[in-house]
């Protein structure tokens, strides 16, 4: 490996155990009210422009994050990523404030090549130690501006969707691994437009911890533009916390 690798620490949040069925229905129970609240408004999204990059730039590095703890939490304390750039918007690989809750991983980047070369010569030095490979390629750009048909036609999504390939291999001979998966990182704010004042309804991030992050919930806001009937009321019935938070984009 060359001398001249970057080394850099990252902390990844090790995954929680799964909670009692008990304690979920009083966890639900307790917060309905919360997360009613934070989806008294349902949309009807209507694209009204799309633009679609083949190939661009790699945004954050959150997929790959998702990936390397859904798949190798356990396998490597030292992570290979090879790569061509860094990403432009360097955010956290994990969130949390629980120092137990971590685990603490090395990266080090390296010049893109053949991560088939690079495992075999990892094998053949028989050091004992293994890190994972991990590469991303593939790695394009959706933006996409949506209209609330719901609403009185000031509502609007802006999403922004960045797909990629991510390839990873673990060459421990005792458990060797390949890995392919497609990927996905998104951005959303939703906001009612107000001219000339842009007021933010809600703003997502997708995945972290495998999860959507949202990043600000404005519910004041929402039950101004309910009152006022600016926007469709949900249902009691009708609200799904997994529905997507936008349409499927071509």
């Amino acid at each position: 490996v060359s001398s001249n690798i970057t080394t850099m620490q990252f902390t990844f949040a090790k995954q929680r155990s799964r909670l009692p069925t008990a304690f979920l229905t009083l966890l639900l129970f307790f917060t309905a009210n919360s997360l009613f609240a934070c989806s008294l408004a349902i949309h009807d999204w209507k694209l009204i422009h799309y633009a679609n990059f083949k190939q661009a730039p790699l945004l954050t590095s959150l997929a790959e994050a998702n990936f390397i703890m859904a798949q190798f939490a356990k396998e490597s304390e030292k992570i290979f990523w090879m790569t061509e750039q860094m990403p432009l918007i360097p955010l956290s690989l994990a969130a949390g404030k629980d120092k137990d809750d971590y685990k603490h991983f090395e990266l080090q980047i390296l010049p893109k090549e053949s991560m088939v070369t690079m495992a075999s010569q990892l094998m053949a030095q028989d050091s004992g130690e293994y890190p994972l490979l991990v590469s991303s390629d593939k790695i394009g750009l959706k933006l996409a501006f949506l209209r609330d048909s719901n609403s009185d036609g000031n509502c609007y999504q802006l999403v922004l969707l960045q797909p990629s390939r991510i390839r990873a291999v673990s060459p421990n001979p005792a458990n060797p691994q390949a890995h392919e998966v497609q990927a996905q990182v998104w951005f959303s704010a939703v906001f009612y437009l107000q001219f000339p004042f842009i007021n933010f309804m809600s703003i997502t991030l997708y995945p972290v911890k495998g999860n959507n992050k949202t990043l600000l919930e404005n519910t004041s806001l929402v039950y101004q533009l309910l009152d006022k009937q600016k926007i469709k009321r949900r249902g009691a019935l009708e609200f799904n916390p997994l529905e997507p938070k936008f349409p499927e984009l071509p």
